[in-house]
């Protein structure tokens, strides 16, 4: 799988972009669907080389490479030809046209189809709706609706994710988040606790440690996942137990 940039996200997909298969960021301009992308780009290219399709001659190089994309390792294109030859063990596919061929989709390849509207593209596992729903000083909020995850037409989840103009989604704000509406990271007054231990006098100042300390992010994430199979592990059981048959005595009266 290629991590999708969002600690959210991935937890709601089990773990990023299904590896080998389609997937598809649909939404209105300005709502993050290609920063979004370059997010996945910025893991995959560190993997080797991986293809961008793009519409007009519109690719932000400079931005691309703020949001860590390593462009040594990214062909950027226009003519949807090139996927008749190009090269199938790419790590990862973006193509950001309004409409392309169902013909020529790779197959058996992880491939990122980026439009305004949902394709309908039957090959796609994945679908991830993004809106704008806010602007705020520096960035503006996005809501993200998963409409598909493999075979399961329903929706399965939405979120809300803020999108900081120039940097992307911040994985370490929504990890700081999740980890404080989970009971991880304690707020005591205007102060941070990790268990018994400080972390910091201010919000800022706690996003400001974790991006300098990825090893202590590393551990935040582990927090949230073991939390989380505990939560899931708890469900089955009480699931179990409801299924059972009674076990109190019958009354003797």
């Amino acid at each position: 799988m290629i991590p999708t940039g969002s600690y959210w996200l991935d937890e709601q997909l089990g773990g990023g972009w299904p590896a080998g298969k389609v997937s598809e960021i649909y939404g209105d301009p300005g709502a993050g669907t290609t920063t979004l992308a370059l997010h996945a780009l910025a893991e995959a290219t560190h993997w080797g080389p991986c293809l961008y399709l793009e519409w007009g001659n519109s690719f932000d190089y400079h931005y691309a490479a703020d949001m860590g994309v390593d462009l040594t390792n990214l062909i950027v294109a226009t003519d949807l030809s090139i996927l008749r030859i190009m090269n199938d063990s790419m790590p990862l596919v973006v193509i950001d046209q309004p409409w392309v061929p169902p013909g020529l989709i790779p197959e058996n390849q992880t491939v990122l189809l980026v439009s305004q509207k949902s394709s309908h593209v039957k090959t796609a596992t994945v679908r991830v709706r993004l809106r704008e729903d806010g602007v705020w000083h520096g960035g503006q909020t996005v809501s993200v609706q998963i409409t598909q995850n493999g075979d399961n037409p329903v929706p399965l989840g939405y979120g809300h994710l803020d999108l900081h103009y120039g940097k992307g989604f911040s994985r370490v704000e929504e990890v700081l988040a999740l980890s404080l509406d989970r009971g991880i990271l304690q707020r005591r007054g205007t102060h941070y606790f990790l268990a018994e231990m400080h972390v910091a006098s201010s919000w800022e100042k706690v996003v400001r440690r974790m991006q300098d300390n990825p090893d202590g992010l590393i551990d935040l994430e582990q927090r949230l996942r073991n939390l989380a199979l505990d939560t899931l592990a708890l469900k089955r059981m009480m699931e179990v137990d409801s299924r059972e048959p009674s076990t109190l005595p019958l009354s003797q009266t």
